[in-house]
């Protein structure tokens, strides 16, 4: 599987990676690693083109975005 066309295509990455996840990373082998991050980078592509996030319309809406990207809140 080179890319991800459908929901079943994304099934089906999603458990590659549960399967990689149960075995434990450090239990991994090269070639398991380097699977794990071709699927993983799939997914995320599925996933911008399914899911985009809205770009911020104002100042107000790129800080909040910003400081929930850093994990900041507002004291």
């Amino acid at each position: 599987m080179l890319r991800i066309n459908n929901e079943q295509d994304y099934q089906l990455a999603i458990d590659q990676i549960e399967i990689y996840i149960k075995k434990g990373f450090s239990n991994l082998s090269t070639e398991e690693t380097n699977k794990l991050q071709t699927v993983s980078t799939m997914i995320a592509g599925y996933e911008r083109e399914l899911y985009p996030v809205p770009k911020p319309s104002s100042i107000s809406e790129m800080l909040q975005l910003k400081m929930y990207e850093l994990g900041l809140i507002h004291a």
